[in-house]
Parts: structure tokens; sequence; C-alpha cells
């Protein structure tokens, strides 16, 4: 069921709402995306002939000019903005825009050292050093306390605890924060929100499912882990700061 609903919600917010291009400078529009998709295309054939060639650079001159443009206005709204938020009281919304426009440029390296101090360059062996990373940070052995645990009673052989209500799903789903990255099942809790009382009702069915045979949907027991650099040498996991993006449903 947990399944069922991941594809309806994700393939009706494709159908419906599209996908959002992916951009490395948020200035960049839709306009400069689609010039540089033709300049994908003419760079292709641009050896082929002399018009060929001529249509290529026209082009590529073209995203250079509206790249400029797009820049420059994008900042000019920053800078509104920012004035915008200190006349009227919003600081922290101004100061965060300012930090924004002031960030020094921050080349990415991609090198990871191994448990050895053995340098990783490979994207494969990268990746099983921050799985292995991840594992040994976060599987720490608990110690219960054993008195507690033989003080319990046995649970009884039958359940009568109440079904869960519609209602507390619905407080459930109206209680989460807009704006926070999905997990592994790309489920924004916008999603969740929008889906009004259908939703409501597989989530309620589930959630009794779950409580009645006490097994967890795979899926939900998965989180993406993100590693944040802090100070220090950044081939090191230990100087990154990992934050974990669950399941919204779970």
């Amino acid at each position: 069921m947990a399944n069922s609903l991941k594809e309806v919600l994700v393939s009706t917010a494709e159908e419906i709402l599209g996908r959002k291009r992916r951009t490395i400078q948020p200035w960049v529009t839709n306009e400069v995306l689609d010039l540089c998709d033709k300049r994908k295309e003419l760079r292709k054939r641009k050896f082929g002939s002399n018009v060929a060639m001529e249509n290529y650079q026209l082009v590529n001159k073209a995203v250079r000019k509206k790249m400029k443009e797009a820049k420059e206005e994008w900042i000019d709204d920053q800078c509104v903005a920012t004035e915008q938020g200190l006349s009227s009281g919003r600081s922290k919304q101004a100061f965060s825009t300012l930090k924004m426009l002031t960030k020094t440029f921050q080349p990415k390296v991609n090198l990871i050292e191994d448990k050895d101090s053995r340098l990783l360059t490979d994207d494969e062996d990268i990746m099983q050093r921050w799985s292995e990373y991840c594992s040994d940070f976060y599987n720490y052995e608990l110690q219960p306390n054993l008195s507690i645990l033989s003080a319990t009673r046995d649970p009884p052989e039958t359940d009568d605890s109440p079904p869960i209500q519609k209602s507390e799903v619905e407080a459930a789903v109206k209680s989460l924060k807009l704006g926070k990255a999905p997990g592994v099942d790309n489920i924004p809790s916008e999603l969740l929100k929008a889906g009004g009382e259908e939703v409501n009702n597989i989530l309620t069915a589930l959630s009794q499912r779950i409580w009645n045979e006490k097994k967890w949907p795979k899926k939900w027991t998965k989180s993406l882990a993100v590693p944040l650099p802090k100070k220090g040498n950044l081939r090191l996991c230990n100087n990154y700061r990992t934050i974990s993006l669950i399941s919204h449903p779970s």
C-alpha cells in the first residue's frame, strides 16, 4: 500500500505539475535553459558547415547575453527584497539574502580519505566510504536497563486497542511543515497536504495495517544522508555534519 501511495502521488504530480528544471545558479531562467538546449543540439553539428558554425556562434552569444541579463535582474530583485526586509523589520530574511549575495565561491572537491588515510577519487569508492562512515556513526550499541525489562508485564493475548481515527491522521498531515526536502520516496509534505480526503483515507488504512501487523513499510525505513561541510580538512568524513532526509508519509 505504501508503494501504491508513492506511485499515485508522484505520477499525478508529474502529470499535473511537471518537474522543475534543475539549475546550478538561482538566476538561470527557463528562457536561458531553452537556449542552452538549443546550443547543445547545434554544438553536435557545428563542424558540418559554415552555416552550422554561424548558427552555433549566434546561439552561444545569445546564451551569454541572456545569462548576464538574468543575473543582473536577479541581483536587483534580491537587493530590493533586502531593502524591503530591513524597512519592514524582517531583518532575519534581509541578512540571509545579504549573506547569499556576498558568499564567496568555494570549489567542490569530490575527494574523501578512507580509514587508512588513502585518497579516494572513484565515485563508487567514495559512496562506499560514506556508507561505511554513516553505518559506524549511527549504529551504536544500546545498554538497556534489564531490571525494568524484567519487571514489565507480559502483553495481553488479545489487543483491544481502539482503531486509528481518521481525525488523528488529518491532524498529523496538517502539522507537517512545508518546504522540507523529501526522502527516498520523493514525496514532499505539500503533496500529502494537497491530497485531501482521498490521501487521508489511504494513510489511515495504512496506519491501521502497520499497527495490526507490527511491520513498518521497507521504503519508510530508509533515509538519505546529506553531508554538509564544517571546518577543517574536508577530505575527512568526520569534518562533515550529516543530516537525514526521512520519508514524510512515515
